[in-house]
């Protein structure tokens, strides 16, 4: 069987999901607990917030590409969750 074609899989050579955080993005904003940061997605070409409240992920598109906008807008984010969970 020359014509056989073998394919590897290790850890390194499988694809990552679309919709999994791209790891050279992900950007954790200072001054803040590090369970919130944002990151891309190949699926999306916005910024997304991500934060681990009440033994729960909670994720948020910050609808914008620029990521200084993006930072400001998980600030925001966080600070509406806290609200929640205080009131």
């Amino acid at each position: 069987m020359a014509n056989e074609l073998i394919i590897e899989t290790t850890a390194s050579s499988q694809k990552r999901h679309r919709a999994s955080p791209i790891p050279e993005s992900v950007t954790y904003i200072s001054g803040y607990p590090e369970k919130l940061f944002i990151y891309q997605l190949e699926a999306s070409k916005y910024w997304w917030a991500r934060y681990y409240i009440s033994g729960k992920i909670v994720r948020r598109s910050t609808k914008t590409d620029n990521k200084k906008l993006a930072l400001e807008a998980a600030k925001a984010f966080y600070n509406e969750l806290n609200h929640r969970v205080h009131s």
